[in-house]
């Protein structure tokens, strides 16, 4: 527990140099909320490497997923020059996080309600693409769409994943925190796909970041509780 408490002390410093634009603060406090997050994981599950061979419990994918999510996070220190490499990561970050909760996934439960979620999910995605690609054309950065437009269709598919926990056997804290998470995930990238391609959001670095960290803090949570529940 004392591991996630310090990923959160850390995430809340990051917010604080983001609103005092302190470059040096900003970059020495955001790779630490992922490192002990992965480490809050570990010794939460102190078994996850044989864990990984079980067909209903997969933390490991999760564990991967914060690197990949760490890798990103020092990518996009520098994004003019590492936008891309920066992007690449948090795709795998979302496939990662995607295979994970799709080891639990079940055909059961209400197909209506689960219909509507993946309607109107993919509705929504197509329609922030749209405008995405709109300013894309304006801001002369086409070659941005195909990257843009596959990140768009795995972070939707990883958001309708982590809301399906919902259907399987899962504590329900377990799911609403992987839900909300996912959620404020997909809120995250929007906006940050948003401020750099369509224009500015207010106070757009606190959001992005707030919403991203408070992301992978419940998913990270969400999963600890799954696994220690013994879904």
């Amino acid at each position: 527990m004392e591991y996630l408490i310090i990923s959160i002390v850390f995430a809340l410093a990051h917010w604080f140099f983001v609103i005092k634009e302190n470059r040096i603060g900003i970059i020495s406090t955001k790779p630490p909320v992922m490192i002990f997050l992965m480490i809050y994981m570990v010794v939460s599950v102190p078994d996850i490497g044989s864990r990984a061979n079980e067909i209903t419990l997969l933390p490991l994918w999760f564990v991967l997923g914060l690197f990949f999510g760490l890798m990103g996070d020092v990518f996009l220190m520098w994004p003019d020059r590492l936008f891309l490499p920066g992007l690449i990561s948090f795709l795998i970050n979302q496939v990662l996080y995607l295979i994970g909760f799709g080891t639990y996934y079940s055909a059961q439960g209400n197909q209506l309600i689960q219909g509507g979620i993946y309607i109107v999910l993919i509705a929504a995605m197509l329609a922030v693409v749209y405008y995405l690609f709109k300013g894309m054309d304006a801001n002369n950065t086409q070659r941005m769409k195909i990257p843009v437009g596959i990140y768009a269709v795995i972070i939707t598919l990883m958001l309708i994943s982590a809301l399906e926990t919902f259907f399987y056997q899962w504590p329900m804290v377990a799911s609403i925190l992987v839900s909300l998470g996912a959620l404020s995930f997909y809120i995250s990238d929007i906006m940050n796909a948003w401020a750099r391609f369509v224009g500015p959001i207010t106070h757009e670095r606190l959001k992005i970041m707030s919403t991203y960290h408070a992301a992978q803090i419940l998913i990270t949570i969400g999963i600890v509780l799954a696994v220690q529940f013994s879904i």
